[in-house]
Order: C-alpha cells, then sequence, then structure tokens
C-alpha cells in the first residue's frame, strides 16, 4: 500500500494526520509525540453464590451513543462468545448483535448461558466503530444477571480501545 493510499483510508475512516511541525523543513520527519494511556480501573472481581431462580447467566452490554460497541465473554474453559464465535462449546450464545446498521431497536449485545459451567467468565467491550459523526468517547453499561441477581458496571470507552477485563465473576 503506498503512502497515498494509506492516507486515503485513513482520511476516510475519519482519522486525521498530524500536521507538520513549522520549525521542520519539507521531507524531515517529527518525532513521534508521547501518548498517555488514560488509566483504567481493574476488573470487579464478583463470587456469585447460588441464586434464586436457577443458574442462567445473562451478560448484556447496554450503550446509547450512536457508536458499535462489542462483548466479549470469557468462559471457564477459555472460550469466547462475541460476534464472531456466537456460539460456544460450553452452551453460550450471543443472542444479539447490535451494528451500525442497526436503525431499530436498542443499543445492546447480550450473551446468555442456560447453564452455566462453574468457574470464572471474564467480560470484555471494544470500540471499533463510530457510526454517525466522529464521536470518540462512549459511555456504557454491563447489566450481569446469575438467576435472579443483579449488578451493573458503568463505564467509558474511546474509539480503538479495547477493554478486555471490564468484570470478571466465579460461579461456583
Amino acid at each position: 500500500m503506498t503512502t497515498r493510499s494509506l492516507c486515503y483510508c485513513l482520511v476516510l475512516a475519519g482519522c486525521s494526520l498530524p500536521e507538520r511541525p513549522p520549525h521542520l523543513p519539507p521531507g524531515a520527519v517529527a518525532p513521534a509525540p508521547e501518548v498517555q494511556a488514560e488509566p483504567v480501573p481493574p476488573p470487579v472481581p464478583r463470587p456469585w453464590a447460588e441464586a434464586p431462580g436457577g443458574r442462567a447467566l445473562t451478560v448484556t452490554l447496554a450503550w446509547d451513543d450512536p457508536v458499535d460497541l462489542d462483548l466479549y465473554v470469557t468462559d471457564p474453559t477459555g472460550e469466547t462468545v462475541y460476534f464472531a464465535n456466537p456460539h460456544t462449546a460450553s452452551g453460550g450464545v450471543l443472542e444479539r448483535d447490535a451494528r451500525c446498521a442497526d436503525t431499530t431497536g436498542d443499543r445492546e449485545e447480550r450473551a446468555v448461558w442456560t447453564d452455566p459451567a462453574s468457574g470464572r467468565y471474564r467480560v470484555g467491550v471494544d470500540f471499533l466503530e463510530a457510526c454517525e459523526g466522529r464521536r470518540k468517547n462512549a459511555a456504557y453499561r454491563i447489566v450481569v444477571h446469575v438467576g435472579e441477581r443483579r449488578e451493573q458496571t458503568e463505564r467509558r470507552i474511546r474509539l480503538g480501545q479495547r477493554q478486555p477485563r471490564v468484570v470478571e465473576l466465579t460461579i461456583p
């Protein structure tokens, strides 16, 4: 890919190229700017006791902004349910995958296990596409149901960011 086609791809994707500092001669390369990573809060570990109403596990990612967020839930065997793997050997099913083209309904994705295996589950989120305009940040909620027990975690995410461990929970 040539530099020109790369620049064209970046512009189409909504990226902008940095301007060359005025003190550099033509053709000189500016040093890369220092990038400060935003601190990401640690995952919230949650032990789940047997809940009234059964052991069904439901993990829902919900948001309001016009963006495409993706839910990832990794089961105790290490297999992850997400848009490219909507069914796991442990019984996990991605029931809903919201995309930018979905203009009706809620902006949410949901993974369900009707009889989850005992062990640790890890929930992650990524933000790879802004649907309308150039939104760079989005707020979201992760809601975890085990039986009748419900807990919610709220966070923010930046465009291009992946948060691999937003919530961790253990099913006995």
